[in-house]
């Protein structure tokens, strides 16, 4: 495959202004707010290095650092919960990157969102192998799957946007099971009952982001 015109030796000579105008139109023509616009601004420096892997091979890094932080979970809950917002940053700048190097795909989204539902499922498993009950890690992994099952299907039905951003997306979800992790190192003797809490409080939040992102949808399909 030729390499694009911006791309040398694996860096793409892309500004951060740039970027954000690709980023508003992959976004429905949005506006991102201050807040928004920082993080973007953090991610797109930290991306840099990662260009010349190309958009999947950093997808699959935040695949294979998530399963790293499983494994070490029992032992070093703390080094987990610290290892978490690399994940959550490796998922952030497989889009940068695709954007930087001129390989937006449809192909990469679909990877993008595998390796998502992967991670969710790893992000509760966790909390099993500390000790949480199976039944409630499934209901916390259903919430999050119907919430990104009902949004690709709209979507594919003919939705205009994602509906809304509700308070479940997942942002929330690694922050919830950094936290968790957090606690289960503090409270190392109620281990069982706190990966259960953790993951009641995943599905309490799951169900609220339904709540949210339901009538948003119901709206865009029934008005086109």
């Amino acid at each position: 495959m030729a390499l694009p015109s911006q791309y040398d030796g694996g860096m793409a000579h892309m500004t951060f202004d740039e970027y954000l105008v690709t980023w508003s139109t992959l976004h429905s023509n949005a506006q991102p707010s201050l807040l928004v616009r920082c993080w973007l601004r953090v991610a797109f420096f930290v991306s840099t290095p990662f260009v010349r892997f190309g958009p999947n091979s950093v997808t699959a890094m935040g695949v294979i650092f998530m399963s790293v932080v499983v494994a070490i979970s029992p032992d070093s809950p703390a080094i987990a919960a610290l290892c978490l917002p690399f994940v959550g940053l490796l998922d952030n700048i497989d889009g940068i990157v695709a954007v930087r190097s001129s390989r937006v795909s449809a192909y990469g989204a679909f990877l993008d969102s595998i390796a998502d539902r992967i991670v969710d499922i790893l992000s509760v498993a966790i909390f099993v192998r500390l000790g949480a009950h199976v039944y409630v890690g499934i209901c916390a992994l259903m919430t999050t799957v119907i919430h990104e099952y009902m949004r690709a299907r709209a979507l594919s039905l003919g939705a205009k946007d994602v509906g809304v951003i509700s308070i479940a997306e997942k942002p929330t979800r690694i922050i919830v099971t950094a936290i968790g992790l957090v606690a289960v190192a503090v409270l190392g003797d109620h281990r069982t009952n706190v990966s259960d809490y953790v993951l009641y409080l995943w599905c309490t939040i799951g169900v609220i982001g339904l709540l949210q992102l339901w009538p948003a949808l119901k709206k865009q399909l029934v008005n086109n």
